[in-house]
């Protein structure tokens, strides 16, 4: 039998649907995919936090023999509402840079820093106005001219802003650290908003376009 958890935050709410909880301590969600994805075990992450528990069994119902896999956590949201912020790298005066660290801080202090990035973004793009107020088809450029148009989130007319969850110094945080840079010089913005919400750690970064000096 379904449950369900509401996840509130002022204006903002959205309720979330799991398979069943068994005995009020163990969660079970099935699902019919060729195989259990990392996004199973993460959606799975999340409901343990939202309903309080720490373990769950995904079962996977499409193979021709039925899969199983554990899903446990030590961690609950009131641990998860503190982590430490680094901000240093966040230019306070840049276009809402200000704005949208307020706004995830109150987030994080109110549900935690484990829940799934669409939940955080979905939030955000809630109080920013709505996804008409904040989601542009952006022109990417290079040296022939336009090339396409890439949807992105603007926090300002001149700044996008992104989420990720990588592990606090990993490869994958400076790759995208690189990406970022040379995708916003092949546009016309200015910024890019950088927020890795890690579990123990919120790092909030401001990405500036590097100005063409040629004349």
């Amino acid at each position: 039998m379904e449950v369900s958890v509401e996840v509130v935050h002022q204006t903002f709410r959205k309720t979330f649907f799991a398979d069943v909880i068994a005995s009020r301590s163990g969660l079970f969600e099935f699902k019919a995919a060729e195989a259990i994805h990392s996004r199973h075990r993460a959606q799975t992450t999340q409901y343990l936090l939202l309903f309080g528990l720490h373990h769950a069994k995904i079962i996977n119902v499409r193979p021709e023999a039925v899969e199983h896999e554990f899903v446990n956590i030590l961690s609950n949201l009131n641990e998860l509402r503190k982590p430490r912020i680094l901000d240093a790298s966040l230019l306070l005066e840049s276009p809402g840079a200000g704005n949208l660290r307020e706004i995830l801080l109150s987030l994080i202090h109110d549900w935690g820093a484990g829940l799934d990035l669409a939940l955080y973004e979905e939030a955000i793009i809630h109080f920013l106005g709505g996804e008409s107020a904040v989601l542009y088809k952006v022109p990417v450029t290079g040296t022939g001219g336009k090339l396409a148009e890439q949807q992105m989130r603007l926090v300002a007319p001149d700044a996008a802003f992104r989420l990720t969850a990588f592990s606090p110094g990993s490869p994958s945080y400076t790759k995208f650290r690189t990406h970022a840079q040379r995708l916003l010089d092949h546009t016309p913005l200015n910024f890019i908003q950088w927020i890795n919400i890690h579990q123990t750690e919120l790092t909030f970064n401001s990405i500036q376009r590097i100005q063409n000096t040629k004349s």
